[in-house]
């Protein structure tokens, strides 16, 4: 997984809008993907490694997602720990992992769950010789503009 950093270079908004344009040019037909939405498993305690999949990018591009995780039946620092930040799918990449631990506890409980919300999917196309990522309103096949996975919690107890 790859962490970023922010940058503290903006671009103006008409090279903004000519980097859209250039980037959306060069999209090449993408191979169909679907983006896995299948659930992560771990004994509480445990890393639980969510295996985030999406189709393949244009050529070139890299693919880069917010993510959060958010409660379900499990609770944030109760039953796992809370996570932001950033994954990113080099150019050429189509899965990357995502590792969220789990809290151990004394009670005994059913399987309890948590989702990891991927959002603000962002391009960056290293061949036009910038280091910008842009947001892309394109649909790309495999490669949602969201997605949720889910994690459930098995008890040790």
């Amino acid at each position: 997984m790859t962490i970023d950093r922010p940058t503290t270079a903006a671009p103006g908004p008409a090279r903004t809008g000519k980097r859209r344009a250039m980037l959306a040019a060069a999209v090449l037909a993408i191979a169909p993907v679907s983006p896995s939405a299948h659930a992560a498993e771990a004994t509480e305690g445990e890393k639980m490694a969510f295996t985030v999949k999406i189709g393949t990018p244009p050529t070139g591009m890299s693919v880069r997602y917010k993510y959060k995780t958010a409660d379900g039946s499990a609770v944030k620092d109760e039953d796992y720990e809370a996570a932001t930040g950033t994954v990113t799918f080099p150019a050429g990449d189509t899965e990357e992992t995502v590792s969220v631990d789990t809290l151990d506890d004394s009670d005994v409980e059913d399987t309890e769950d948590f989702k990891l919300e991927l959002y603000d999917r962002q391009f960056q196309a290293a061949y036009l010789g910038t280091s910008a990522w842009v947001e892309l309103q394109q649909n790309f096949e495999g490669i949602p503009t969201t997605m949720t996975l889910t994690g459930e919690i098995e008890d040790n107890d």
